[in-house]
């Protein structure tokens, strides 16, 4: 079973919170009270600046946790992919279509490190 754990980047105040920030604890809360309601995406992209990513169990080839958000590349091809959670076949890309995450390497997140996906 893999471990259940969260980050949050809090837009205007352009800061990634870890899993036991109290403050990212308090937001989890929050998220989880609306999702029976809402599009987990679609609320928070449109009623807050604060993006909630989970942790996907996986680590890349130097040991660092992969979350949503994240992004990649391998040594064969320098070509950045941001991981997200995919519905059909279900699960995290790109390692679902790819494979090997020990072949990953994380190399910022699409909030911290924009200029990486131009």
């Amino acid at each position: 079973m893999r471990e259940i754990k969260f980050r949050a980047w809090i837009e205007k105040d352009k800061y990634m919170f870890y899993q036991d920030n109290q403050y990212l604890n308090s937001f989890v809360r929050r998220v989880c009270m609306f999702l029976a309601d809402m599009e987990h995406e679609s609320y928070l992209d449109r009623n807050l600046d604060e993006y909630l990513m989970q942790y996907t169990g996986l680590k890349d080839k130097n040991g660092k946790e992969i979350y949503e958000g994240d992004v990649v590349t391998t040594d064969g091809d320098n070509e950045p992919l941001t991981v997200r959670y995919a519905e059909g076949p279900a699960g995290f890309f790109p390692f679902w279509a790819l494979g090997n995450t020990y072949l990953y390497k994380v190399v910022g997140n699409k909030y911290e490190n924009p200029e990486l996906l131009k």
